[in-house]
């Protein structure tokens, strides 16, 4: 995975190379067959969006079969409903996220998909594929809802209240919540889930009290939680993939920190027995304070860590085991004081490791092992004042903007 996002801020149309395509009113279009078109993207989002049946073109009447893949993604300026004729027995991947609107009306004819709530959904009623950003208030999701789709509620931030998943829903799918930031109360994934995908509650900042998983999810995707509000979570002690262990969501084995809510107020305490911090497991958590022990257990700091991890006061200590400290493990952490040490365990230090951690105050120490210290590792450590010790291993350049004197002794 990387770290950007996939959706366009704009509407953005792709035709086929050789293609047939043309506008009517509001929209774009590709035709597919003699007498069958595709919606490809809209001219100007903005108002309702109005799609029908059938199109003309050079004087041919075209039936409107099918919604392009991304077709209205990141669409954002549509205003009150999205409307969906009987024709459309198709619709693309991605094709409404972030997309404007109020709610989806489909007509009650259409053989493959259907509104409920206003939400856009599978004739069966089993898959939310899509809900407009503009719509508001609480959410509740059906009880015949076995599949939340990828991107199914992409941004949308005027959702508020609860976020309960449960009865018969079995899959959350990729960033299905992704930046749903106006939920105020609790989140609960009910024994039902078994899988949620990457991404998936990604800034979704608004939670309250403790974010709770149930016992039968199996598998928890890439960046869930980051920047995740609530307080902690609470594992169902019957699952036997993850589990809590105060306030931290932990694999069951208890070697790897997967995710801390953002609105957790303790200074982390990391296990002893913990092997791996996983990227942005504590991404954000703004509200840290004190120091960070990094136990000699660890033996890797993942990819934004501990990125944004802004209030920490005192000094940060990393294990005699840390092998690895990703990409921008640190970024951001410019409240940690005195001397930063990289013991010499450590092998490698990433891309923007410690960026704008301008709190240090003394020496900078990298140890006898590292090989690799990636760009800008050290980029605006403007705090340093003593000494700079570099290993004998390095093999690259140390970038930084800060006041570092060598250590003559140690170059």
């Amino acid at each position: 995975m990387t770290a950007s996002v996939l959706i366009a801020v704009y509407c953005d149309v792709g035709f086929s190379e050789g293609s047939t395509t043309f506008t009517d009113g509001n929209f774009y279009y590709e035709v597919i067959s003699e007498n069958e078109v595709s919606v490809t993207g809209a001219v100007i989002a903005s108002g309702p969006m109005i799609l029908s049946s059938n199109v003309t073109y050079d004087e041919k009447i075209y039936t409107v079969v099918s919604i392009d893949d991304e077709a209205f993604s990141g669409c954002s300026g549509f205003t009150g409903s999205l409307i969906i004729p009987k024709s459309v027995t198709s619709i693309g991947k991605l094709a409404f996220a972030g997309c404007g609107g109020t709610g989806f009306y489909v007509d009650s004819n259409n053989l493959y998909y259907k509104s409920v709530d206003g939400l856009l959904m599978s004739k069966d009623g089993k898959t939310v594929i899509a809900c407009p950003i503009g719509k508001i208030g609480s959410l509740v999701i059906s009880d015949s809802v076995t599949t939340i789709g990828d991107y199914a509620f992409f941004s949308c931030s005027k959702l508020t209240g609860s976020l309960i998943v449960d009865n018969n829903v079995t899959t959350i799918g990729d960033y299905a919540f992704f930046g749903c930031s106006g939920f105020t109360d609790s989140l609960i994934i009910g024994d039902s889930v078994t899988t949620i995908g990457d991404c998936a509650l990604y800034g979704c900042t608004g939670f309250l009290g403790l974010l709770v998983i149930g016992g039968n999810t199996m598998k928890i995707g890439d960046w869930v939680f980051a920047g995740c509000g609530g307080t902690g979570f609470y594992v169902d002690s019957n699952n036997l993939y993850y589990k809590s262990v105060d306030g931290l969501l932990m694999s069951k084995d208890g070697k790897t920190v997967i995710a801390c809510p953002i609105g957790n107020t303790s200074s982390p305490v990391i296990p002893d027995n913990v092997i791996c911090i996983d990227d942005y497991a504590f991404f954000n958590c703004l509200r840290f304070t004190g120091s960070l022990i990094i136990p000699d257990s660890v033996e890797t700091i993942g990819d934004y860590a501990f990125f944004g991890c802004s209030k920490f006061t005192e000094s940060l200590i990393i294990g005699n085991s840390v092998k690895t400290i990703g990409d921008c493990a640190f970024c951001g952490c410019r409240g940690f004081i005195g001397s930063l040490v990289i013991p010499d365990s450590v092998e490698t230090i990433g891309d923007y490791a410690f960026c704008n951690c301008s709190g240090f105050t003394d020496s900078l120490i990298i140890g006898d092992s590292v090989t690799t210290v990636g760009h800008d590792a050290f980029f605006d450590c403007s705090g340093f004042e003593g000494s700079l010790v570099l290993g004998n291993s390095i093999m690259t350049s140390v970038t930084m903007h800060s006041s570092v004197v060598a250590d003559s002794q140690a170059m």
